[in-house]
């Protein structure tokens, strides 16, 4: 871990690589409509062009209920070597599907070890929380599995350490 275990993690932005390159899986998608930095991700059903993996869109909110293409989400967008970090419609995206980044949590406690998903699904104002119980309508759990993008490795909102944290994207 490059910063310090505080949570705070103010010398990052949303969506930046935290963890080394060499410990992380990037892939480059095609987006399916405007997007940021930091903003958490899904394929869409937009067939690609030959040669292309799948567009993407932005991530649906936590349903609870049976998961969605729009709903299941696959990572978190990350700026590119050369600086760019707001992309077109039809750009070529940076994903981190494996990897830590800092992400912003709703008003909700997350604590280390937690689950995380999409609760405000906002191109660049995105914002996580934790996993909430399941609803009856998931009765075999798809929605755990799919709309999870990873776990916090650091508390937030927890009154000490604000509303931002590090969390592992694991897809």
């Amino acid at each position: 871990m490059v910063a310090t275990e505080t949570g705070n993690s103010a010398d990052f932005a949303n969506g930046d690589l935290v963890s080394s390159f060499e410990d992380s899986t990037i892939y480059t998608f095609k987006a399916g409509a405007a997007m940021t930095k930091g903003d958490i991700v899904s394929l869409t059903t937009t067939n690609p062009t030959a040669g292309e993996l799948n567009n993407i869109q932005l991530a649906g909110v936590y349903s609870a209920g049976l998961p969605t293409i729009a709903t299941s989400c696959i990572g978190v967008i990350t700026g590119t070597k050369s600086g760019q970090v707001a992309f077109a419609s039809g750009d070529m995206v940076p994903v981190i599907m494996d990897g830590v980044t800092v992400l912003t949590s709703s008003t909700a406690v997350i604590l280390a070890g937690m689950h995380v998903c999409v609760a405000v699904s906002s191109t660049g104002a995105f914002t996580i929380k934790v996993v909430p119980a399941l609803a009856s309508a998931d009765a075999d759990h798809r929605s755990l599995i799919d709309e999870t993008f990873g776990y916090a490795i650091t508390d937030f909102s927890d009154g000490t350490n604000g509303n931002r944290g590090y969390v592992r994207v694991s897809k």
